[in-house]
């Protein structure tokens, strides 16, 4: 995993980041959710999962081109071989083919912006964390939030507006005046974006 961003990126070079591929057996995080806040999410969200003898795993992707989804480049064993459009060079990122064409607006995101994520739980399972974004960088930032193992290449929301603001990757746990806080870790929309048009036209494809 990479998170080149500022005092961020040291951050991490001396905790480590945790990547959020789940198994079956993991302890759910975050709240159980019924349904989305924005309705529009559920157009885009694409729950990812497999099955095996130990047990399955499972992420999230989210599709913010039509035709294209996003997600985790460690969920890429959640994928067809022959949906993979192109991975990210030394980012946790990677698109896909999807049929659906619905996407989200787009939005940037800003210290202490109130947010919502999703994830998966076991058996199918929407899991739903809120916080707050924590500190930016220029491909990424961190929020403040009680997710984990399972919002794996899942959608990061303005909590007022529904706008896709990032794409979660991971988590670290650190200390806040005494008191530990989880700091979630998601690449910007806009940085996806960007990286999606550059691994189209290396690949020789288009959008539409």
């Amino acid at each position: 995993m990479s998170f080149r961003t500022n005092g961020v990126a040291r951050a991490i070079a001396l905790c480590g980041a945790l990547l959020l591929a789940a198994c079956a057996g993991s302890a759910p995080v975050g709240a159980p959710a019924n349904g989305f806040a924005f309705p529009a999410v559920a157009r885009v969200y694409i729950p990812l999962a497999s099955s095996g003898i130990f047990g399955g795993r499972f992420g999230v992707a989210v599709r913010i081109a039509p035709g294209v989804a996003a997600t985790n480049a460690h969920n890429a064993n959640l994928l067809a071989r022959d949906a993979i459009i192109g991975r990210v060079p030394d980012e946790d990122l990677l698109f896909f083919r999807d049929p659906g064409m619905d996407v989200l607006p787009q939005g940037e995101p800003y210290s202490g912006e109130a947010v919502v994520a999703y994830g998966q739980g076991a058996r199918g399972a929407l899991r739903m964390v809120s916080g707050a974004v924590h500190r930016l960088g220029p491909n990424a930032f961190t929020y403040t939030a009680d997710g984990g193992q399972g919002f794996s290449g899942g959608p990061v929301l303005d909590a007022k507006t529904g706008a896709l603001l990032g794409i979660t990757y991971g988590y670290l746990d650190v200390e806040n005046g005494g008191r530990k806080i989880r700091l979630m870790i998601a690449y910007r929309a806009a940085f996806a974006g960007r990286e999606l048009r550059r691994v189209l036209h290396t690949a020789g494809h288009s959008e539409n």
